[in-house]
């Protein structure tokens, strides 16, 4: 006998959710991609990228700054089961969702993230993509372009003295270690 589970849409805080989550609840690795995009944003913005009140104040807050969806992102999202099985019904219910949340102003990255690097706003716009199919991938992520120039975190010298095992810690760094450490953390 197949058991269904019932799964909430609550599991996952609100200002982290992707696009597919919010219309339909499906859950896979292009989710923890959005997230990884809301989190970037944060430490670019230095507050809360997306901070929706509800369900619908959140697309209409994703839809401010990235643009609203068009019926192929709904179709992206439609769950696996439902293709081939007279789903159009199914669009349209989220289209109108999606129709409801259209913001009054778009905004861009360049007014909203006036300070950060073109690298960083191309980094944060494929990580935040409507379609999780055209969402980066982790790897693909760390291959960006906005990597190429990031400092080493800890600092990397042949020889057995700097060789890293797990029980290294602050305590048994040399100070200027520390600080080359500090350094790359927050500059």
């Amino acid at each position: 006998m197949k058991r269904s589970i019932l799964f909430s849409h609550y599991y996952q805080t609100r200002w982290y959710r992707a696009f597919e989550m919010l219309i339909q609840g499906t859950c896979d690795s292009a989710i923890d991609m959005w997230s990884v995009g809301c989190i970037f944003g944060e430490m670019l913005l230095r507050k809360v990228l997306f901070r929706g009140k509800n369900n619908e104040d959140q697309l209409k807050i994703q839809f401010e700054l990235l643009g609203t969806p068009d019926k192929s992102d709904i179709n992206a999202v439609i769950p696996t089961h439902s293709k081939g099985c007279g789903c159009q019904k199914w669009v349209e219910i989220k289209w109108n969702l999606v129709t409801r949340c259209v913001p009054e102003k778009q905004l861009s990255f360049e007014t909203f993230l006036p300070d950060a690097s073109d690298a960083a706003k191309d980094l944060l716009c494929n990580l935040l993509k409507f379609n999780p199919s055209l969402r980066l991938k982790a790897s693909q992520s760390l291959s960006h372009a906005y990597f190429d120039d990031a400092p080493s975190i800890l600092p990397v010298t042949i020889g057995q003295t700097n060789k890293f095992t797990f029980s290294t810690t602050l305590e048994s760094m040399p100070t200027s270690q520390i600080s080359n450490v500090l350094n790359a953390l927050f500059v």
